[in-house]
């Protein structure tokens, strides 16, 4: 079990910030020109990207336990692997409404794989004479077909401002379908918290309590920071009722949920109450050491939580945070590992 917690959580994917990931398929001599114009997504091409299928889901959770509090690799698949949309680049052919049309719905049934919730956004790429007025001609093929007309971008190859500006719409094309993917997620996992057994499923409401709180950070910060003290006080329950052969486990979930508390804290309430949060959490844990022949690796654990939240407030100060001090933090993990 400890191993997949550890495989679940890797602190470089954990310390990501909620940036979308979007799969771009087609024109991939286009691929770098057009990810390099959009800062706001993050943007690959989609044979760098594992073949992702979508999975059915469990229809109830009935009875259902849990083998750790968090799945191995699912922050990796949400962060590196599972693109939030798709963007399909198709070539501009010169006005042939027809075949456009008829590329766009081929590249919808290619991509009919993708997981739940996943959208498509069309890129027609055009590019030649200047004089052609492309976007007269677009507009001629928004009004015969039947799709989200938000979710179709037109970007011309002429000149720097033509590209940058179908980038900006491309940008917030892409961020607006990313959004529906965790809206629906987001709400997904709230549907199953409510339907969980507190008394029997409490590893299960804290892990999806997790997901939706991650999936929320993508949205709205202050929603994701409520949904992550949640589940960070769910699993301070939990940690009551296990054993001495779960405590590592249990503190390597607090620590990443700590961590995210702690940033959104420092970014929208204050300083003060993410120190007060950090205090609280090595509160809390510092007797679950593991066993007798842990307390050294224990004081490690504990120091590096003052160490990790020095590292916050030195990121927070910098980027204007008042009264962010981290200089308590590094004296208390010297003197934990001093002792």
């Amino acid at each position: 079990m400890q191993e997949e917690t550890d495989a679940a959580l890797p602190p470089l994917l954990v310390r990501q910030s909620a940036t979308p990931l979007i799969a771009l398929r087609g024109m991939t001599d286009f691929n770098h020109e057009l990810s390099e114009r959009m800062p706001m997504v993050r943007a690959v091409p989609i044979e760098q990207l594992p073949y992702v299928t979508q999975k059915e889901r469990r229809p109830t959770f009935e009875g259902v336990k849990a083998s750790g509090i968090l799945k191995a690799r699912w922050l990796e698949k949400h962060v590196l692997e599972e693109p939030s949309a798709i963007a399909v680049l198709l070539p501009w052919t010169d006005g042939d409404v027809d075949r456009m049309m008829a590329d766009m719905r081929t590249a919808a049934e290619e991509c009919a794989h993708r997981p739940f919730g996943t959208r498509l956004v069309t890129i027609l790429v055009a590019s030649g004479a200047a004089g052609i007025n492309f976007h007269a001609q677009y507009q001629t093929l928004m009004s015969r077909i039947e799709m989200d007309p938000r979710l179709i971008c037109l970007v011309v190859r002429e000149s720097e401002a033509e590209l940058k500006g179908g980038a900006d719409r491309v940008e917030q094309a892409l961020l607006l379908a990313a959004g529906f993917f965790f809206d629906e997620a987001a709400k997904w996992s709230q549907q199953v918290l409510s339907s969980l057994n507190r008394r029997e499923q409490l590893d299960l409401i804290v892990r999806h309590g997790f997901k939706a709180a991650f999936y929320l950070e993508h949205r709205e910060i202050s929603a994701a920071l409520r949904q992550y003290m949640a589940a960070y006080n769910d699993l301070l329950e939990l940690s009551r009722a296990v054993g001495r052969d779960r405590h590592i486990e249990v503190k390597r979930v607090a620590e990443v949920i700590n961590f995210k508390v702690c940033r959104l804290t420092l970014h929208t309430i204050s300083a003060k109450a993410a120190q007060a949060q950090l205090l609280r959490h090595v509160s809390h844990l510092k007797s679950m050491t593991g066993g007798d022949d842990r307390v050294f690796e224990h004081l490690a654990y504990l120091a590096r939580q003052h160490v990790v939240f020095g590292e916050l407030v030195k990121e927070a100060a910098k980027a204007g945070v008042q009264n962010a001090n981290g200089g308590l933090h590094w004296e208390a993990a010297a003197w934990l590992l001093g002792r």
